[in-house]
């Protein structure tokens, strides 16, 4: 019998006020208890961590509206060490080799609920299935695309096209009357229409039409909604909203995003369906509806196939994931050379000394090139941010505590990659760690995860790789004496936490080749990331 079924018992008979004041004590006073006991009796009370954080997440829940998390929680971990209990049930772990622990494959740590967030649709996709089953049978209809074999021999021409175009619009901007190329944009453009290509066949010509698929377009807007993030944090003021934009007209479009992104969409199943099973091309979906044929022809493994739902949704988690992350890459990856002219030159001698056409394996040979690549990842990578997973049944010793199976244990790159006792200076960029002859530490090593780890490392980890090293050889060899323009500053290029992706504060990076552009500064040897 409950405290509430008591109170009633005791109260039968007693005017309504008077019961609902003593249910409503009895209510406060059940939630005090187990507040108390959370904040001081739970095994997370031994977890060092800000006072306020035993009691309540909402300081957490600021630095997530405020675009500030993982800045926020690295200076926890500074203060406190590396595994800090950042809420009453979630703690965050900055230990290389817990992080490892808690990640590899069957490790028995699902993802967290949180990830239900990040679905561009009604059902899970490739990105967000919790149920490991589902997810590596998912997984396997598209891996076989993703392969750097496979993209290699299918796409790289298309690649390799793409970011010569992209290049070329570049440079024209930067020496044209304006004086100035603002390069996220291009970069962006430049992805869209690879993934769009490579996922559905959709996309041709972005980057010379300089506009967006119209999927990426409404895509863009359902996970950027204020609507999508209410769902998830106040759910009342989500559902209370929908109902609201049914009779006020500019609310329908916050509030409905979801289903004009279907309606986009239909394109998209219409282009994955339309081949003959005998004639499938490259479209990565045909392929895997041809793959799922040839499974269930096989027994198959008890899966549900593809429905249009299914499609839609993994096509917007591909495109999310294939698209934004690149351009940014790119762009600091571009902030931190021109940064330093030396390294700068370096770089442009490497890659004029290429010789005939950019290949990528001509490119994954060049020591200073990829050097840069990987540090710029380090420092930049385009997802700094949280990793949460749920604990297993039966609780789970991480880093020497005990953490019960009601907690979700949260990595975050932006603090493995900065571990002072895996990097030298970590806040610097400084691409000679990567050299060959300078051998990382064994904890370096384990700490460096810029695609994700085990069975849910980045599906397009591949395909990140080849379209970075592509595009910044070209760069720098078309592009060469490139300079920042004058807009281009620190403080324009702090790193914003914005939810799924880590990018600069002012959204953009321009860079000229004319005289009288460029920014007066520059800083020289390092570049710091503040």
């Amino acid at each position: 019998m409950t405290i509430y079924q008591s109170i009633l018992d005791a109260t039968t008979g007693a005017p309504l006020p008077f019961v609902g004041i003593l249910l409503g004590i009895a209510f406060a006073t059940a939630q005090t208890v187990a507040i108390i006991r959370t904040a001081f009796l739970s095994p997370l009370s031994k977890i060092p961590g800000p006072f306020h954080a035993r009691f309540t997440s909402l300081r957490l829940t600021y630095s997530v509206f405020s675009n500030n998390r993982i800045h926020y929680v690295h200076s926890l971990h500074k203060r406190y060490g590396p595994i800090v209990r950042i809420a009453p049930h979630e703690i965050d772990v900055a230990d290389p080799a817990s992080a490892r622990e808690i990640h590899k494959m069957g490790s028995g740590f699902p993802k967290a609920p949180f990830y239900a967030l990040l679905s561009p649709g009604p059902v899970d996709n490739i990105f967000n299935f919790r149920n490991p089953k589902l997810h590596s049978a998912r997984r396997r209809l598209y891996a076989k695309g993703f392969t750097l074999s496979s993209l290699r021999k299918e796409w790289e021409p298309t690649i390799r096209d793409t970011v010569a175009l992209t290049v070329a619009k570049i440079k024209a901007d930067a020496t044209g009357k304006g004086g100035g190329a603002e390069v996220m944009g291009w970069w962006t453009l430049m992805a869209n229409e690879l993934v769009c290509q490579l996922t559905f066949g959709g996309g041709r010509d972005t980057v010379k039409k300089g506009v967006k698929d119209p999927f990426v377009l409404m895509l863009e807007r359902r996970m950027g909604d204020l609507a999508h993030l209410l769902k998830h944090f106040v759910p009342p003021v989500y559902y209370l909203g929908r109902m609201l934009a049914l009779v006020v007209t500019p609310l329908h479009d916050v509030f409905y995003s979801q289903e004009k992104m279907f309606s986009a969409g239909d394109r998209v199943v219409a282009q994955a369906r339309s081949e003959k099973i005998a004639d499938r091309g490259r479209n990565l979906f045909a392929k895997a509806l041809a793959e799922e044929q040839q499974q269930q022809q096989g027994g198959g493994d008890g899966v549900p196939g593809l429905s249009d739902t299914d499609i839609i949704t993994d096509a917007g988690a591909l495109l999310l994931a294939g698209s934004d992350p690149t351009a940014i890459s790119l762009t600091f990856l571009l902030w931190c050379v021109l940064h330093r002219p030396e390294l700068q030159r370096e770089v442009e001698a490497e890659v004029a000394g290429m010789g005939g056409e950019v290949t990528d394996v001509a490119c994954e040979g060049l020591p200073v090139l990829n050097a840069v690549i990987d540090e710029s990842l380090r420092l930049y990578g385009a997802a700094p941010g949280s990793m949460p997973r749920s604990v297993p049944k039966g609780g789970a010793t991480i880093g020497g505590y005990y953490i019960p199976d009601d907690t979700v244990v949260v990595t975050q790159n932006w603090s493995l990659h900065r571990d002072p006792a895996a990097w030298e200076n970590p806040d610097v960029f400084d691409h000679t760690r990567w050299l060959p002859g300078n051998q990382l530490s064994e904890r370096a090593k384990i700490s460096f995860n810029p695609f994700g780890y085990g069975a849910r490392q980045c599906l397009g980890m591949h395909l990140g790789r080849i379209e970075m090293r592509l595009a910044a050889a070209m760069f720098f060899r078309e592009c060469a004496g490139a300079k920042l323009a004058a807009s281009a500053t620190p403080e324009s290029m702090v790193v914003v936490d914005s939810f799924i992706a880590g990018v600069p504060k002012s959204r953009r990076l321009e860079i000229t080749m004319k005289e009288g552009f460029s920014s007066p500064v520059q800083t020289g040897a390092v570049c710091l990331c503040s």
